[in-house]
């Protein structure tokens, strides 16, 4: 699985929503040029998420950055139509 960012994300409350989804993702080429040959769900976590980006140069990793941030809902928003 490759890609970028936050491509393809779907906020799926049924599974007619996750049919919807998996259409939509599986067997398009995605912004890196590849084709979608699979689709990856998770649960969405509510409140306060982590980040931390870190490299590995010789077997030794470095942070980069590290984040926090809240989710807010917002109505309709990474629905399907």
């Amino acid at each position: 699985m490759n890609s970028t960012g936050t491509e393809d994300v779907f906020f799926c409350s049924t599974n007619a929503d996750i049919q919807r989804a998996l259409s939509a993702i599986v067997g398009k080429m995605n912004r890196v040029g590849s084709l979608n040959r699979f689709a990856l769900g998770q649960e969405k976590i509510n409140g306060q998420h982590y980040t931390v980006n870190a490299v590995s140069i010789d077997g030794e990793a470095f942070v980069t950055e590290a984040s926090t941030y809240d989710t807010v809902p917002i109505e309709q928003a990474g629905l399907l139509t």
